[in-house]
């Protein structure tokens, strides 16, 4: 009977959304499973730490003295206390959303009932508790709101005696301020003309005369400066500091027109233009054949547009289209008219380019300049300038090298593949799974395998009903994989060495094992089934037992 009650290992993040539901089933299996062994003897502690994460969950009760003080501190760590007042909220407000069938929508009414505290209760305190969530709904102080929302219970008198508590210490703090601002009160009759607001610092427009109850700076009510919106607001009008556009008295500020402005564009072209092509550009240099003439041609990434010369023009009897523009040149002083453009044929390395646009720039340091546009209609140009450094790569993504893990290093002795029984799913999974196998090929992180090897593909959903497509390995390989000791960070070691900063960055790593690579001999362990095929990881996949491990021994 043991053997059937007995539990899956609890592995549950106790910071996801479903935690608190796993938990609770879990610990009901769990309290299953100790009630068919023997009494005699029984080490409960021991039970729990063998069904329990070591890398998850361990680490939290390690330090438990018994049983029952690591059950209270699993049972603390995984239900989070909840707000009924809030929770009641959440049940009124939820509608039924797109596609969700009645049934799922019952079902998620009744779930979040759980968290609402309902109990049996008179009609005088089922009109209290109404009258408290409308309060707290039609609250337009979101401070008051938040202050009550501290309280996980309230009834309605300490509700109503809190927030009337809190609107008066929030009216006497106003009054601190408004007392400040009273010794201009003594004013001449006919103040001096104040300069335009535009001339004035931002700092001393808080001592201008008051008219009306308008705020000077925003246009809204009167209101302290320290809490005025605009304070460090941009005027769109006068482009100064402190004020909105719709209360400036300054005149408007003529913006110059900048080379690079979005209105007015303007090539341009980052190459010198000496007499002859300098030796220092034959790297990027090559001939080409243009209408029949070969050429040399200087691929420069940092022009915009491609030019020719007009001695080319006229020997290869191009037609010139008249344009009118100019380019700047390597500093945005140095500009130059163009004398039109010319629509060609050029090949180069068994690649020909037909109409290719090409703008007529006298004194050019070469016969003719391929610039962005040209070097655009590939993924990448690749440079050999031959120097002793490693390759450079620009504007991307260097490929990341490392010694692909061993995941799979630590196996029993009677480890022997294993095809699991093929699978039935829906015809929307079918589709699904379709998407993501096309996706990962396209991606390079699986291939088609012949391994002995055949795990089965599983469909889970999230709480929003998004799926994902994942790969259970718990009958294959993982049923022979010895765990990896490697050491994991802990939590609340990491929490302490950072709480002493008050900025922080953070780095995304999306999807974050297939960032590793795997050897060729530990790929077939990964080989699943999908839509009739046999396919193996490139990189290493989620699902298996020492993917954290080597995950973290990368990290």
């Amino acid at each position: 009977m043991d053997k059937i009650l007995r539990p899956e290992r609890l592995e549950t993040d106790p910071n996801s959304s479903t935690a608190a539901t796993k938990w609770q089933h879990w610990k009901r299996t769990f309290e299953n499973f100790l009630s068919v062994l023997p009494r005699e003897r029984l080490d409960k502690f021991g039970a729990l730490t063998n069904f329990v994460s070591p890398t998850t969950v361990f680490q939290y009760i390690e330090d438990s003295e018994d049983y029952t003080a690591a059950i209270a501190i699993l049972e603390a760590l995984f239900v989070k206390p909840t707000n009924e007042i809030y929770a009641r909220h959440l049940l009124a407000t939820r509608r039924q959303r797109t596609n969700e069938t009645l049934d799922e929508y019952l079902q998620v009414l009744k779930t979040l009932s759980k968290d609402c505290n309902f109990k049996n209760a008179t009609a005088l305190q089922y009109r209290d508790e109404s009258i408290r969530d409308a309060f707290i709904t039609g609250l337009l102080s979101n401070s008051i709101r938040q202050r009550l929302l501290e309280n996980k219970t309230l009834d309605l008198k300490t509700m109503f005696d809190q927030a009337r508590s809190l609107e008066s210490a929030m009216k006497s703090s106003e009054s601190y301020t408004d007392s400040q601002a009273s010794f201009n009160a003594a004013v001449p009759s006919s103040p001096p003309a104040t300069p335009p607001l535009d001339n004035q610092d931002p700092s001393s427009l808080a001592a201008l005369p008051t008219e009306g109850a308008f705020c000077f700076f925003c246009g809204n009510n009167r209101h302290p400066r320290s809490k005025c919106p605009a304070r460090d607001a941009i005027c769109m009008k006068c482009q100064k500091k402190g004020h909105f556009a719709k209360v400036c008295r300054g005149k408007a500020a003529v913006k110059p027109v900048s080379l690079n402005s979005a209105a007015v564009w303007f090539p341009t072209l980052a190459t010198v233009t000496p007499p002859v092509n300098p030796a220092s550009l034959s790297k990027s240099s090559a001939m080409v054949f243009l209408n029949g003439f070969k050429v040399k041609a200087l691929f420069d990434s940092g022009s915009s547009e491609s030019f020719i010369h007009p001695s080319l023009v006229e020997t290869a009897s191009l037609f010139v289209h008249p344009s009118s523009g100019t380019v700047s040149l390597a500093t945005s002083d140095n500009v130059t008219k163009v004398a039109g453009y010319c629509l060609t044929n050029l090949t180069y390395q068994d690649h020909t380019y037909e109409n290719l646009r090409l703008r007529v720039l006298p004194g050019l340091c070469t016969d003719l300049i391929l610039g962005l546009d040209f070097q655009s209609k590939h993924k990448n140009v690749i440079f050999n300038y031959g120097g002793p450094e490693p390759p450079l790569v620009v504007c991307g993504f260097s490929t990341l090298n490392m010694e692909p893990p061993e995941p799979f290093a630590n196996l029993t002795p009677d480890c022997h593949p294993i095809a699991t029984k093929s699978r039935r799913y829906s015809q929307e999974d079918l589709l699904f799974i379709d998407g993501e196998v096309e996706r990962l090929l396209k991606e390079g992180l699986i291939e088609p395998s012949k391994s002995p090897w055949r795990a089965q593909v599983v469909v889970t959903k999230d709480e929003n009903h998004k799926k994902r497509m994942a790969i259970d390995y718990s009958q294959t390989i993982n049923k022979f994989t010895l765990l990896d000791a490697f050491p994991l960070p802990r939590i609340d070691e990491l929490v302490n060495k950072i709480a002493q900063y008050r900025v922080f960055s953070t780095i995304d790593l999306r999807s974050a094992y297939h960032q590793v690579p795997l050897k060729n001999d530990d790929k077939p362990y990964t080989a699943f089934e999908a839509r009739g095929c046999l396919y193996q990881f490139t990189r290493l996949p989620f699902g298996v037992t020492n993917g954290v491990a080597c995950f973290q021994r990368e990290m």
